[in-house]
C-alpha cells in the first residue's frame, strides 16, 4: 500500500497535519490517517489531538466525515478508547 503522499489523490488534500507518531490528511468529506510503525494508539496520546486538530479545522463534530485508517504500517490500537471519542460528543458517518 502506498501513502497518499504518493498518489494522485494528494493534490486533493485540504489540509495535511504531520504529527510524531503519524499523518493525517483531511479531504472534503473525509480524514485518512498513516499511523507510523509501532504506535500503539489510544485516545489520550494521539485520538483526542487528531480530533481536536481536524473539528478545530473543518469546524464540525465529525458527523459529516468519514474517517479512512490507510494501514500502511503495522500499529495497534486500544480498541475501547474509541468509546472515549463517542463520550466526548463527537461523531463519524
Amino acid at each position: 500500500m502506498n501513502s497518499i503522499k504518493d498518489t494522485h489523490l494528494h493534490s486533493e488534500v485540504i489540509k495535511e497535519l504531520n504529527y510524531p507518531f503519524g499523518n493525517v490528511f483531511v479531504f472534503h468529506g473525509f480524514v485518512v490517517s498513516e499511523i507510523n510503525k509501532g504506535v500503539v494508539f489510544n485516545w489520550d496520546d494521539h485520538g483526542k489531538l487528531i480530533t481536536e486538530d481536524v473539528s478545530c479545522f473543518l469546524g464540525t463534530n465529525g458527523n459529516d466525515l468519514i474517517y479512512v485508517s490507510n494501514r500502511i504500517n503495522p500499529y495497534s490500537v486500544f480498541v475501547s478508547d474509541w468509546l472515549k471519542f463517542f463520550k466526548n460528543s463527537y461523531s463519524l458517518k
